[in-house]
């Protein structure tokens, strides 16, 4: 049987840009195809850095993880307790970044990203940057201070008002 994982800090400990992907298999040929299409694509380019702050993030972030892991939990909460009713959470599972589904506030969909931005006060990715599905949809970062996420709570749903 074949089988193989791919691990690496680049979410869970902020590190993207700085490390690459672990590969674990336990086969050689699954590596090689790994490792070809990797660097295909440009994405072996690991440096001494990069290599460090793996290092680190694995065996020194477990105290940071889980406060993180907490933070994550408790901001989520938030979203769910404070958003109105026009705006639904799709609560993330594996991830930092919830999806908002904002299409009940009635707005024709390339209008959302200037509302965010000019009545929420608010640069959240939208939704169709990700495909046609995301379509009247935001993603937001919740890796943020607890502060950051009560305020954008209030943006939106004082936006949401009007």
């Amino acid at each position: 049987m074949s089988w193989a994982a791919a691990h690496g800090p680049i979410k869970t400990f902020g590190l993207a840009g700085v490390c690459d992907t672990l590969l674990i298999t336990n086969r050689a040929e699954i590596a090689q195809r790994f490792e070809n299409r990797s660097s295909q694509l440009h994405l072996t380019c690991n440096n001494v850095f990069g290599l460090a702050a793996f290092e680190a993030a694995y065996r020194h972030g477990e105290r940071w993880l889980d406060e993180f892991l907490v933070l994550i939990s408790d901001n989520i909460e938030l979203l769910r307790q404070g958003l109105s009713a026009e705006i639904e959470l799709i609560a993330p599972e594996g991830t930092y970044l919830a999806w908002l589904d904002l299409r009940q506030l009635g707005l024709e969909l390339p209008a959302i990203p200037g509302w965010l931005a000019a009545a929420a006060g608010l640069a959240l990715s939208p939704g169709h940057w990700f495909g046609r599905e995301g379509a009247g949809f935001a993603r937001m970062t919740i890796a943020a201070p607890r502060e950051v996420i009560e305020r954008a709570v209030t943006q939106l749903a004082t936006a949401a008002q009007y």
